[in-house]
């Protein structure tokens, strides 16, 4: 019983400019569960506004502004509840009164991009941006335990790229630049509100890069890319609680990595395509990893530690794709292996609190495929199947043994086909993600 409005409008002159605003309305309704029933309090509403404006600058300059905004009222964490009194899929029953979730969230951006006629850069776009987060629970576990917490964040975002021929290639070059600045706030019975925030209160996050990649193509069957990122993290707690001096402490942490990625593609006929890579990966401890203070899971504690390192990764990918006529189909797999992957276990052997460390190692791996077929004109068939694969070595708890575990929120074995029907479905639509091989003539695209 779930119902969508959604109320748009367009205006604008050709090639000159153009504006758009849209709103919708949501408002889902209780899930009905065969085992048990309507599941009371899972339901929730929903509002989305947006708008954008584009306007031609200039023959060889564009420029947009754009606004998007979500709202989420009175989300229930329904398993922990005890609304949850049937242990619904084999899950223990809840015993909170009520946990409640909201959110807001919204993005303004101003983006310019174009051409130029000059001999180091062909094309270029700039971004600026700014993003607003609001997210807020409250807890009622009991008569004499109700909790509540808040987290702001305000992000300001610079992107700017662009583009040169160099050497018989291209070269794409570019820097980015963000800064989160975090509010926190906490409340329980009986304790001081500092001790109750959700993150380090009055902190700063700073996210700096600069990157390049070069792409050029050889005997016109094989193109290969090489791209590099540098990249700078470091930020300020401003206020995070201290329990054993019972004040706040202030403090600070900053990392720094170079990552490489070579890529490959080759074109062994006009419709079969090969490529593969190797990419290098880097992931700072962001502020909840380090002062993280929160309910996880089904009622957890779950505590950050000051005491982590990035996480490092490096992923090897191989595929094919094959396209002719009506058919398109392709297969890919990858290894992803993780060093020092930041993971929570118990803080004893049973605890309910959970703290934040570096794991030893995780291996990931995984496998795609999909096809569509066209099989007359207005008529086609199509699907997928993915999979993947993860285990970690990491101690069953703080300073215990270590184990072989699964690597948890990884997507399950998943698989769907469609038969669609369509009065201009024809022609190959070529929605293959990836970038551009040159082959025998012409670009192909997987």
């Amino acid at each position: 019983m779930s119902h969508i409005a959604r109320l748009e409008s367009q205006t604008g002159v050709g090639e000159k400019w153009g504006f758009s605003f849209g709103a919708t309305f949501k408002d889902f309704g209780d899930i009905r569960d065969r085992a048990v029933g309507i599941m009371d309090r899972t339901g929730y509403p929903e509002q989305n506004y947006d708008f954008k404006f584009e306007w031609q600058a200039s023959p060889n300059t564009q420029i947009a502004v754009a606004h998007q905004y979500l709202n989420q009222d009175e989300i229930w964490r329904w398993h922990s509840t005890i609304f949850n009194d049937v242990g619904w899929n084999g899950a223990a029953t809840g015993n909170f009164r009520a946990r409640i979730y909201d959110q807001e969230r919204s993005l303004t951006y101003l983006k310019a991009e174009g051409e130029l006629d000059s001999r180091f850069v062909q094309s270029w776009k700039a971004t600026i941006s700014f993003q607003n987060s609001q997210d807020s629970e409250f807890q009622d576990r009991g008569p004499t335990d109700q909790r509540t917490n808040l987290v702001e964040v305000d992000t300001y975002g610079l992107d700017f790229q662009w583009h040169s021929a160099l050497a018989g290639g291209r070269l794409l070059t570019g820097i980015d630049y963000y800064e989160d600045h975090i509010d926190s706030a906490g409340s329980r019975n009986g304790r001081d509100p500092r001790s109750q925030r959700p993150l380090a209160d009055n902190s700063i996050y700073r996210l700096s890069g600069l990157f390049g990649q070069y792409q050029r193509t050889f005997y016109e069957d094989f193109e290969l890319a090489l791209g590099s990122r540098y990249t700078h993290a470091d930020v300020d707690l401003g206020a995070l609680w201290d329990a054993t001096s019972a004040s706040d402490l202030s403090t600070g942490h900053s990392w720094e990595s170079v990552v490489l990625n070579v890529r490959g593609g080759y074109t062994v006929t006009r419709d079969w395509h090969l490529y593969g890579g190797a990419s290098q990966g880097f992931r700072a401890p962001n502020v909840d990893d380090l002062s993280g203070n929160i309910t996880s899971r089904s009622g957890l504690s779950s505590l950050g530690s000051l005491d982590l390192s990035p996480e490092k990764s490096i992923t090897y990918e191989l595929g094919s794709r094959f396209t002719h006529s009506r058919l398109d189909m392709g297969a890919a797999a990858f290894h992803t292996r993780v060093e020092d992957l930041i993971t929570s276990v118990p803080v004893a052997n049973g605890s309910g609190t959970i703290v934040s460390l570096n794991g030893d190692k995780a291996r990931i791996n995984g496998i795609e495929f999909d096809g569509n077929w066209i099989i007359v004109n207005g008529w086609s068939l199509n699907g997928f199947m993915t999979w993947q694969e993860g285990k970690s070595q990491t101690p069953v708890f703080l300073g215990g043994p270590e184990i072989d575990q699964w690597v948890s929120r990884l997507s399950p074995l998943r698989g769907g086909f469609a038969l669609r029907y369509g009065s201009h479905a024809s022609e190959m639509v070529d929605r293959r993600p990836g970038y551009y091989v040159r082959g025998r003539g012409q670009t192909q695209q997987y």
